[in-house]
C-alpha cells in the first residue's frame, strides 16, 4: 500500500506522493522555510514537508503518514519524527537529548496542556546541512 503525505491545506483528492517521490534537485539545495512560531503567524510553508522528505530521501523505507493534523515520519515501521506546523521534530533518547538541550530545542507541544518530551524540534543549524540532518534522523530511528 502506497502512503501519501498531503501538504498542509491539501484535500484528500490531492495524490502527490511526497516521501516516496524521488528528491527534486531544486528542493534539496535551498534552505527550508522558516518554522511556524505562533498561532497568529502566517500558516507554515506547505512545501516544508516535501522539503523534509527530499532531504531525508536516503533513509531506508522512508514514509510519511498523516496523523492528527501532523505528518508522521517512518523508516519502515519505526516512527521517528513528525512535521507539525512547519517544524520538524525527532524522537530523542537519553543518549541524544543533550544535543537538543545544547541547541535549546523545544519539546513537541501540540497544545498548552500536553508536551511530548521525547520529541524535540530539530535545530535550524541541523536543518541547514543535509548530511547532519540525515545523521540526526538515523539517531532518532535507532532510539
Amino acid at each position: 500500500m502506497t502512503k501519501f503525505l498531503l501538504p498542509f491545506g491539501a484535500h484528500l483528492s490531492d495524490t502527490r506522493k511526497i516521501c516516496s517521490a524521488p528528491p527534486d534537485r531544486a528542493s534539496t539545495s535551498a534552505l527550508p522555510p522558516r518554522p511556524h512560531k505562533s498561532a497568529t503567524a502566517p500558516r507554515p510553508d506547505p512545501e516544508f514537508p516535501t522539503w523534509v522528505c527530499a532531504q531525508l530521501a536516503t533513509i531506508p523505507a522512508l514514509q510519511s503518514r498523516p496523523m492528527f493534523g501532523a505528518h508522521g515520519l517512518y523508516s519502515g515501521q519505526i516512527f521517528f519524527g513528525l512535521v507539525w506546523r512547519g517544524t520538524l521534530y525527532f524522537r530523542t533518547s537519553p543518549a541524544t537529548v543533550a544535543d537538543y538541550d545544547a541547541a535549546d530545542a523545544p519539546w513537541f507541544q501540540p497544545n498548552p496542556q500536553q508536551a511530548m518530551k521525547t520529541y524535540r524540534a530539530v535545530p535550524a543549524a541541523v536543518l541547514a546541512h543535509r548530511a547532519t540532518l540525515v545523521a540526526w534522523a538515523e539517531r532518532a530511528i535507532t532510539v
